[in-house]
């Protein structure tokens, strides 16, 4: 048997990688999903606080949004070395 290759056979209950990998995308998509959700929600949340610090003066809304983006999503990436 020395010298011959082996056969690799799935049972019913194995299914093949490809397969695999589509489920295991699916779930990453799905978790992304749920956890930008929750992260527009937060920012938005925070977008709002920020318009009402500023006494409620329109025209700085996309400011505001990414202000809070970076608070909320990446709050670390703002501290120095």
């Amino acid at each position: 048997m020395e010298g011959q290759m082996q056969r690799r056979t799935f049972s019913k209950h194995q299914q093949p990688q490809k397969e695999q990998g589509k489920e295991a995308e699916a779930i990453v998509k799905t978790l992304f999903q749920a956890r930008t959700e929750q992260d527009n929600t937060g920012v938005a949340a925070m977008a709002y606080a920020l318009y009402e610090q500023r006494g409620r003066k329109d025209g700085h809304d996309l400011d505001d949004w990414l202000e809070a983006e970076r608070r909320i999503v990446s709050p670390g990436l703002s501290k120095g070395f």
